[in-house]
């Protein structure tokens, strides 16, 4: 069974086409007031590209936004509502390799790292879960079995994919993090 056509194309294409693309604008608005209006005409766009039957079947109320830091990184993940088929994703990460005292020129377009959680279905016809991620040529890769469906869990298994000795756990919307509040 194919996965549903919105929350497909929002995850493995809209959100990581403009990561890539604008990975400065995608941070700086998804960490802002600004974020729910960007991402209802992300999904408009999904929705006016749709040449499916299937019908948006979720809302930018039912995503949820945790940022933290992968060592000197920081990264935002995106929880989408339960995936219910293969390849569906439970989390998106985007990781900005860009270290705070780093500045960028205008005309450079810093790297990121966009990972996926998707449901996956193993050998056994069991429910597993598959770390994914995608290049900015759209290239998808398969890192293979993920880490439990879980924010934290799927923070370890991208910060273990790093040389860092240190990571801020990611923070639900409007948590501030132990070095903020101290």
């Amino acid at each position: 069974m194919s996965p549903r056509y919105h929350h497909y194309m929002l995850a493995h294409v809209a959100l990581r086409s403009i990561a890539h693309a604008d990975p400065m604008t995608f941070f700086s608005v998804l960490a802002s007031a600004k974020k729910d209006a960007f991402l209802e005409a992300l999904l408009q766009s999904v929705e006016d590209n749709n040449d499916s039957e299937e019908h948006l079947d979720f809302s930018v109320a039912d995503l949820a936004l945790h940022p933290g830091r992968v060592g000197e990184y920081p990264v935002i993940y995106l929880e989408f509502p339960s995936p219910q088929r293969a390849t569906e994703v439970y989390f998106v990460g985007a990781v900005l390799k860009l270290m705070d005292h780093e500045t960028v020129q205008a005309s450079e377009i810093p790297e990121v790292d966009f990972y996926t959680l998707e449901r996956g279905v193993n050998l056994g016809g069991e429910t597993q879960t598959v770390l994914g991620g995608w290049n900015p040529q759209g290239d998808h890769a398969n890192f293979g079995e993920g880490p439990a469906p879980e924010i934290q869990a799927f923070h370890q298994a991208i910060c273990a994919r790093y040389p860092v000795e240190a990571s801020s756990p990611p923070q639900a919307e409007g948590e501030a993090s132990a070095s903020e509040s101290s």
